[in-house]
């Protein structure tokens, strides 16, 4: 029988893969250290998602700050894939 299981902390997921539980859908760079040194391999590559999902919580006021819209702008660049105008 199979089962499943959920966890909000990727670092369970981590831990349950390397005791053989099964495979885990991980964010990559998190589980690089283990796929490195060949603790954990990559399977299933063409069935991860691409798609991310970010939120930006703020409080929503007249004048929100400048660093504010330049933090924003910034996640919405980085996250399409986009270059900046001037690199950080």
């Amino acid at each position: 029988m199979y089962g499943r299981m959920d966890a909000n902390d990727s670092g369970t997921l981590i831990a349950a893969a390397l005791t053989g539980i099964g495979a885990v859908c991980v964010p990559a760079l998190l589980a690089q250290p283990y796929t490195e040194r060949g603790s954990l391999v990559p399977v299933l590559k063409e069935f991860m998602p691409h798609d991310i999902w970010l939120y930006a919580a703020y409080t929503q006021r007249r004048h929100n700050s400048a660093a504010m819209r330049a933090l924003l702008k910034l996640l919405e660049t980085r996250m399409r894939g986009g270059e900046l105008d001037h690199p950080i």
